[in-house]
C-alpha cells in the first residue's frame, strides 16, 4: 500500500505563512512634511517604501502612505525634479499616496528664471489623493507633446477633495489638469487656468467625475472649462460659470473622426452652466463630414458611435453662444435652457426628451418656453452657486416627477407633497418655513423690513435668506453636519463692522446681531 503524502508539519507551515506575510504585508505610513523632511523626499520614500534621506529626514514609506503638510503653509518650487511627460517640480507619483494639505499651497516660483514646469505628475501605477490643497502657478513646458497639464498631469488615478486648482497654464491641452486615467473632483474649485488648445480647466481622455465642484474663469480655444474626448465625463451638483472659449464651448464633449466614431459620453445631473463666453455645451464629432457617420467597410454599413450628451434637471443660461449645441445624441430631461444666444441647436437626427423641458426660444421640441424668471448666479445655499427660480416662474412645479432626482443641486429635498411636481432645472424652490430655523428667519425678515439688514444688492439679500432656509431644511431632515456647515458659510457673507467687502452679501445695523444669532444656533445644534 502506498504511503499517503505527508502534509507540511504545522510548525513549518506556520513559519512559511509568517514569512510570506512578512514579505507581502504593507502597513500604511504617515509622513509629516516638516523641517528636515521635504515634500520631494517624502514622495520618493513613499514611492519606494524605503528611507532615502537618512534618520534626520522623512520616514520610510510603507504601503499606502499619507503625507501631512504644515497647515496654511506655502511650498514654492524653482527647479525641475524630472521631465516625465515634460518638466515636473516634484517626483512622479507611482504608488498610493494621500497628501493632506491642511490648506497649504503648492506653487511654481514667479522668479523670471524659473523653468516652465507643472507641479504634479501621476504615473500609470500612481494613485494620488489631494485633500485641502491648492495647486497654482504651474506651467506645462512648451515642447511638442509635453505642453499639457499645467498643474497636474495624470496617467493613473487622482482624487481631489476640498482643493483648488488655479492659475496654471498649458501650451496645448489641460491648463489646470490633463487626465489620461481616472480623475475624481469633489467639492473643489478649478479656476483661472488657461490652455492654448483644449480644456482650460480640465482636458480629459480618461474617466472624469465631478461632484459639488465649481469650474470658473478658465480660458481655452475649446472646452474652456472642461474638454472630454472619447471618454466618460459626469457632472453632479456642480457649476460651470464665467469661462471663455475663443472658438468653442465651456464644456466640450468630443471625439472620433470619420472612421472611428465618437465614444464621448457626457452627463450633467443637477448642474448649472451659466455666464460663459462661447457655447455652454457642445456635443460634437471631430473631423466628421456626415452627422450620421457611416461608411461601407465591406459587407455592409458600419454605423459609427455618436457622441452622447445627457442633461437631467440641469440649468443652462446666459451663455454667449448656444446653451446646448448638438451634433450627436442629445437627451434632455427636466432641464432649463434660456437666455442664451440660441438655447438649443440640434444639428443631428438623434434627440430624446425625457420629462418636461423649458427652453426659452422654443427649440428642441420644448414643452415650455418664454422667460423662466431666474435670479442671478449666487450662493443660494449648498456647495455651489445656483440660479434661483423666482416666485411666479413658469418652471416651478412643472417637471415630470418620475424623472426627478431626490434632491436639487443644493441637496434640497425634491420629494414634495402628493400631486405636487418638482421644479424644472437644477434648483428646487423652497416654499415653506423649516421649523429648525424659523426663529432665525423671523428675525431676518423683521430686521430686513425696517432696513436694519440690507443686502449689498436685493438679490444677495434674498440669497442669504435662502441659505438659512437651506440650513433649516437640512436640519429638519437630520442632516446636522450639512446644516452646521451651511450656517458656517453664511457667516462669511455677513458684514459685521459696517465696511462691506466684495465677498459680503448683507450689511446693516442688525448684521452683527444676526451673525450672533447664527452662532448661537450653531451652538444649540452642537456644531463643531
Amino acid at each position: 500500500m502506498n504511503s499517503p503524502a505527508h502534509p507540511i508539519p504545522f510548525r513549518r507551515h506556520a513559519l512559511v505563512l509568517a514569512l510570506a506575510l512578512a514579505v507581502t504585508a504593507s502597513h500604511a505610513q504617515t509622513i509629516a512634511v516638516k523641517e528636515g523632511c521635504t515634500l520631494r523626499n517624502a514622495i520618493i520614500n513613499a514611492n519606494t517604501d524605503t528611507d532615502t534621506d537618512g534618520a534626520s529626514g522623512c520616514l520610510a514609506g510603507s504601503g499606502a502612505d499619507t503625507l501631512n503638510l504644515k497647515a496654511n503653509s506655502t511650498y514654492t518650487f524653482s527647479q525641475t525634479d524630472n521631465n516625465t511627460d515634460g518638466n515636473n517640480a516634484l517626483p512622479s507619483i507611482t504608488s498610493v499616496i494621500t497628501i493632506n494639505g491642511n490648506n497649504a499651497v503648492l506653487q511654481r516660483s514667479t522668479a523670471p528664471d524659473t523653468p516652465a514646469m507643472r507641479l504634479l505628475h501621476v504615473g500609470s501605477t500612481g494613485n494620488l489623493t489631494l485633500n485641502r490643497l491648492q495647486v497654482t502657478g504651474g506651467k506645462a513646458p512648451a515642447y511638442y507633446n509635453y505642453h499639457r497639464g499645467g498643474g497636474i498631469y495624470n496617467r493613473g488615478t487622482v482624487s481631489l477633495n476640498n482643493s483648488t486648482i488655479t492659475d496654471n497654464r498649458a501650451g496645448n491641452d489641460g491648463g489646470g489638469i490633463h487626465n489620461l486615467g481616472n480623475l475624481t473632483v469633489n467639492n473643489s474649485l478649478v479656476s483661472g487656468n488657461r490652455a492654448g488648445a483644449n480644456g482650460g480647466g480640465i482636458a480629459s481622455l480618461g474617466k472624469l467625475t465631478l461632484t459639488d465642484s465649481h469650474i470658473s474663469a478658465n480660458h481655452a480655444v475649446d472646452g474652456s472649462a472642461l474638454w472630454n474626448k472619447d471618454s466618460t465625463m459626469t457632472l453632479t451638483n456642480s457649476t460651470v460659470s464665467g469661462n471663455t472659449a475663443s472658438n468653442g464651448a465651456a464644456v466640450s464633449n468630443a471625439g472620433g473622426g470619420y472612421f472611428y466614431g465618437c465614444y464621448g459620453r457626457a452627463s450633467l445631473l443637477n448642474s448649472t452652466v451659466s455666464g460663459n463666453k462661447g457655447m455652454g455645451i457642445q456635443n460634437q464629432q471631430i473631423n466628421s463630414t456626415k452627422h450620421y457617420n457611416y461608411y461601407d467597410g465591406g459587407g455592409g454599413y458600419y454605423i459609427q458611435e455618436r457622441c452622447q450628451l445627457t442633461l437631467v434637471n440641469s440649468t443652462l443660461t446666459n451663455n454667449s453662444g448656444s446653451g446646448a449645441d448638438n451634433h450627436g445624441v442629445l437627451i434632455l430631461g427636466n432641464s432649463l435652457l434660456a437666455a442664451n444666444t440660441g438655447d438649443c441647436a440640434n444639428h443631428a437626427e438623434v434627440f430624446a426628451s425625457n420629462g418636461t423641458n423649458f427652453i426659452g426660444d422654443k427649440t428642441c421640441n420644448a414643452q415650455l418656453s418664454g422667460n423662466p424668471k431666474l435670479g442671478p448666479l449666487l450662493d443660494n445655499g449648498g456647495p455651489t452657486p445656483t440660479q434661483a427660480l423666482l416666485a411666479g416662474s413658469p418652471a416651478n412645479n412643472k417637471a415630470t416627477e418620475i424623472f426627478c432626482p431626490k434632491t436639487d443641486q443644493r441637496y434640497v429635498n425634491r420629494q414634495l407633497a402628493v400631486n405636487q411636481a418638482c421644479d424644472i432645472g437644477a434648483y428646487q424652490r423652497l416654499t415653506f418655513l423649516p421649523a429648525s430655523t424659523s426663529g432665525l428667519l423671523q428675525f431676518f425678515d423683521n430686521q430686513a423690513s425696517i432696513n436694519a439688514l440690507i443686502g449689498i444688492t436685493p438679490a444677495k439679500q434674498d440669497a442669504v435668506r435662502r441659505q438659512v432656509l437651506v440650513a433649516g431644511e437640512y436640519q429638519d431632515r437630520h442632516q446636522n453636519a450639512a446644516a452646521c456647515g451651511q450656517l458656517h458659510k453664511t457667516l462669511t457673507y455677513i458684514d459685521t463692522d459696517g465696511t462691506p467687502d466684495q465677498n459680503d452679501y448683507i450689511t446693516g445695523s442688525a448684521a452683527a446681531t444676526f451673525a450672533q444669532n447664527i452662532t448661537a444656533l450653531r451652538t444649540a445644534w452642537q456644531c463643531r
